[in-house]
């Protein structure tokens, strides 16, 4: 007999989290160095080759499992997300993995608070509605709004005061406005590599957008892929 067929969800689920979100095992995780980082998309395998002590960047992480990959290279790992069931996993997670700092905050063009809004389900499990939690308000139906810190992240890349190997960037809409400012501040340059996740079949006022940026990406030959996911 399967275990899934003897087993109730709610129990599989809460077992799989107890695993997926613990520290200790996180800490386990980091033991099993990697020389690079895999992102998986839905019709292909990403692969960044990264060294010690690189600067990786996780923009929308929300519980982890970009960081985690990104831990692993022993690489100096931010990550950013807002949503607070989230980020509170996100803090737990990592709290013993000493090359990953987390924060509370939106990955913007500016410093401050914006209107941060929960997704729908959220009521009913927190932690699976964040990923569809948004700072765009139309992108589906939401169960309430709050108010979350942000953070410019041109300047973040600048004073960072190095060269960043990887930015992995999930930021439900917000991307194209951060991308536009790195480019125009001439701090795109520090980024080695980006992996973006674009939004417009959520939202089509972005496709044509993403058609502009894509031909400044051609022209300029930046390594920006934006077709993860």
């Amino acid at each position: 007999m399967k275990f899934k067929s003897i087993v109730p969800r709610k129990i599989r689920k809460r077992i799989n989290r107890f695993w997926r979100f613990n520290s200790y095992a996180e800490l386990l995780r980091s033991n099993f160095k990697k020389h690079g980082v895999l992102l998986r998309a839905k019709d292909r395998d990403i692969y960044f080759a990264v060294s010690k002590n690189d600067i990786l960047i996780d923009c929308g992480a929300n519980v982890g499992d970009i960081t985690s990959q990104m831990a692993r290279t022993l690489g100096i790992v931010y990550a950013f997300e807002p949503d607070p069931y989230a980020f509170e996993i996100l803090r737990k997670r990592f709290g013993r993995t000493k090359n990953v700092y987390v924060f509370n905050e939106g990955v913007c063009v500016e410093d401050g608070e914006m209107a941060f809004y929960m997704h729908r389900m959220t009521s009913k499990d927190p932690i699976d509605a964040s990923v569809g939690s948004s700072f765009n308000e139309n992108k589906n139906q939401r169960y309430k709004k709050i108010f979350v810190r942000c953070i410019n992240f041109s300047k973040f890349i600048d004073e960072l005061g190095r060269i960043v190997a990887l930015v992995k960037m999930d930021i439900e809409g917000m991307e194209f406005d951060v991308i536009d400012v790195l480019i125009s501040s001439g701090r795109i340059k520090k980024i080695k590599q980006m992996i973006v996740e674009t939004h417009e079949r959520q939202m089509p006022e972005l496709i044509e957008r993403k058609h502009s940026l894509s031909n400044h990406i051609k022209k300029e030959n930046l390594d920006i892929d934006l077709g993860w996911k």
